[in-house]
């Protein structure tokens, strides 16, 4: 079990709220950990010109099996931490993925 992971994931009445903490310019675009009840995003680009909210979106389609057009940043667009709904999407299904990539 991975500890606090219930915490950054939330039922919302349209989808699924992804509590993230973002760390850009890293090498690889992956989920590393919590951070105080956040899940740790490492992404590639910086965050200039909404590049880093871009490539937010699209890591999390990846490590989740969904497309990129399934997320939409709703709090902490100029922030490191971020809250992104899931579209159409279970709150069970995003804890199970994300349970499976952080090895819990």
């Amino acid at each position: 079990m991975v500890e606090g992971l219930e915490e950054a994931v939330r039922e919302a009445s349209s989808g699924v709220l992804i509590k993230v903490w973002v760390v850009p310019g890293s090498r690889v675009g992956d989920a590393t950990g919590l951070v105080g009840g956040h899940i740790r995003l490492r992404v590639r680009s910086r965050p200039e010109g909404g590049k880093g909210n871009r490539e937010v979106l699209k890591v999390l389609g990846e490590l989740l099996g969904v497309a990129p057009q399934d997320f939409e940043i709703v709090r902490g667009h100029t922030s490191r931490r971020k809250w992104v709904l899931a579209w159409g999407l279970r709150r069970g299904e995003v804890l199970q993925g994300v349970r499976t990539l952080l090895g819990g």
